[in-house]
Formats: structure tokens, sequence, C-alpha cells
């Protein structure tokens, strides 16, 4: 298939340069976003955006605002200002009357995001049909049924196993101490399950999610005690930490 370029306002062409005559003719055109995805196009046709097959069947009517290209045969779509999900087919995923929707990182995916009026995030499980309680400020995709979120007020202390997490594993001692965490826009966070369950509620930076999930994953769906998620933010936090001879270690910095 020809790139996106060569298909606004003039004809769309294949790989071996022939001019795709359904596709021809519209204001835009996006091409699906992963290579199996199933072929439907986002079009604009007179000022209001729709789908359709490489023969040109009309697949999602043309009565949205705005639609995104197919991810994962997934497709987002905006009507009234509102956002939804639509599958290839033209059936409702998510309802259209949200304010954001995520797109899927992978086929066959049953858990989202959406972002109510209030502007937090709300996890949208397609396996209950139920939207969460609790909303958001930031989140990540589900992935290995775990994500990263932001509470709207979170709590992160001043200790250095909090403050080592502003940066990599083995960044010198001296280069942290330097640090002035108030000119930092590092995010910090919880884990949560795909029950909406907290499986790790000490304050994690974004930087060492993928750790901390690491380790979640070795409990196989139990989720740890206070004393061993301690433990687990420890370990992965001790190559940016030193505590002088007659440092006073907190019981925020030590484990018992």
């Amino acid at each position: 298939m020809g790139s996106q370029d060569n298909c606004r306002n003039m004809g769309c062409f294949d790989e071996q340069n022939n001019i795709i005559s359904h596709l021809s003719g519209f204001l835009s055109i996006d091409f699906p976003l992963n290579k199996t995805d199933k072929e439907i196009f986002n079009v604009k046709k007179e000022g209001k955006f729709g789908c359709v097959n490489r023969n040109g069947d009309v697949i999602i009517p043309f009565e949205y605002d705005d639609v995104l290209k197919n991810s994962f045969d997934l497709v987002s779509v905006k009507k009234n200002g509102k956002w939804g999900v639509l599958s290839t087919d033209n059936e409702v995923v998510i309802p259209i009357e949200y304010e954001d929707v995520t797109l899927p990182i992978m086929y066959g995916q049953k858990h989202f995001w959406v972002k109510r009026i209030d502007g937090l995030y709300y996890h949208y499980n397609l396996i209950t049909n139920q939207l969460s309680v609790v909303g958001y400020k930031n989140v990540t995709n589900f992935k290995d049924g775990f994500s990263f979120v932001t509470p709207p007020s979170i709590k992160v202390a001043d200790n250095q196993v909090n403050n080592s997490q502003y940066f990599s594993p083995n960044t010198p001692i001296t280069t942290i101490k330097k640090f002035n965490k108030s000119e930092s826009k590092m995010n910090f966070g919880y884990v949560i399950d795909e029950n909406d369950n907290y499986v790790f509620d000490l304050p994690v930076s974004e930087i060492y999610y993928e750790a901390i999930k690491s380790e979640l994953t070795k409990f196989d769906g139990r989720i740890p005690t206070a004393s061993e998620k301690k433990r687990i933010l420890l370990e992965v936090t001790k190559t940016n930490r030193s505590y002088g001879l007659n440092s006073i270690i907190s019981e925020d910095d030590w484990d018992y």
C-alpha cells in the first residue's frame, strides 16, 4: 500500500503504484496502524469522518467529527465532543461519552482507560462492562495484568528511597545529593491490577515501574504484604542509596 501522503486530495496507489480507485478522492485517508490490522481506512468526506474498506464499502458511517486510524482492530471515534471506541465491524466497544479514551496496545485488549468530565481516567473493564469507582490523573495501559496510576493527591516522603527514584539505577551518589527535586517533573504513582486492587501502594517513580512490575509477577497474583513491598522497593533502589556512619536511618529507609 502506498503512503498516506499519496492519498490526500488525489489518487491512492498500491505497492505497485496502481491507483486504488475506491480509496481515491477523499479529503483525507489514514491507513491501519499495524500491518496485521483489518484493512479499513478512516477517511473524510463532506466534512465528516467514517471508515471504508479497500473496495470503498462503508464500514463505519460518515457521522463523526473525528476518527483515529484502526489500531489492533479497534477504532476511536469522536462525536459531539465525546470519544468512544468501535470495532472494525461498527459495533460499540466503549460508548461515545468520554473526554478521551486510550488506544489499545495489543489485540483482544479488555482493559482500557477513559477520561471523564472531571479530568480523571477511569478503568473501563470490558469483561465486566463496568467503570472503576476511583479515577487517576495519570495512567498507563494495562500490560501483564498491571497498570501504573497516579491518584489526584499522592504524598511522596522526602527520604533516600524516594529521592533515589528520580534517577536511573547506578547514578553517582554525588549527582543525587546535588539534585533539587522541586525542579523535577518526575511522575510517581502506585500499581494496580486488572481488578482495581492496589498491589503496590508505596510511591513508585515512572523510572522504576518496570522493575517493580517484574518483582510483582513473582507473586503469581498474590498481593504482597507491607513488609514484602518495602523489601522490593529497597532492593530496586539500593544502588542509588548511601548512608554515612553517623546517619540516622528512618523507618522508610531500612528493612526490619
